[in-house]
């Protein structure tokens, strides 16, 4: 929004966005991307896409391996900077790589039962559930091209990979 008249604050260009209240006071948010009039979201990748040769996508009762993991998009990313390639001098506004930064997984979902439930990765926690949640911390690197006006993932890129701490 304008800042107050007389202010030189000019704004960003576009409505607030109000913040999003918790529903039930501690634990639940609103699931929900909000977005300025005049403007739109588009998923680019999700936790769990393959990002990589060879990566499978992320199950849905999180069955997943480490190894599976470790070939997808990390979780909870909360910082990211996009390199252009350049070509012969010039910027290339079409094509580039992403580093995203995954800050913290939940390891409450990261399992088929739970962070300590028994499963079929095992009872309690263990080194294997270590190791997953491992690799999905990090960094996520991947390779951005657009095509028509539309971003998305080469997932056969050479470049892409993921920083893990093991």
């Amino acid at each position: 929004a304008a800042g107050a008249p007389g202010s030189p604050i000019v704004g960003i260009g576009f409505d607030s966005i109000p913040p999003s209240l918790a529903l039930d006071g501690i634990k639940n948010v609103a699931d929900m991307v909000a977005v300025p009039a005049n403007h739109t979201a588009k998923l680019l990748v999700a936790w769990g896409d393959p990002i990589m040769p060879g990566g499978t996508p992320f199950n849905p009762d999180a069955s997943n391996t480490a190894a599976e993991q470790a070939k997808q998009f990390g979780t909870h990313t909360d910082g990211m900077h996009f390199f252009p390639f350049v070509s012969r001098g010039q910027v290339q506004n079409d094509r580039g790589i992403l580093c995203a930064n995954n800050e913290y997984t939940p390891e409450a979902i990261l399992y088929p039962a739970g962070q300590t439930g028994t499963d079929v990765l095992g009872a309690g926690y263990s080194v294997e559930k270590c190791r997953k949640s491992q690799s999905a911390h990090g960094v996520s690197i991947v390779e951005l091209r657009r095509v028509n006006g539309n971003w998305s993932v080469v997932t056969n890129s050479p470049y892409a990979r993921r920083l893990t701490s093991h």
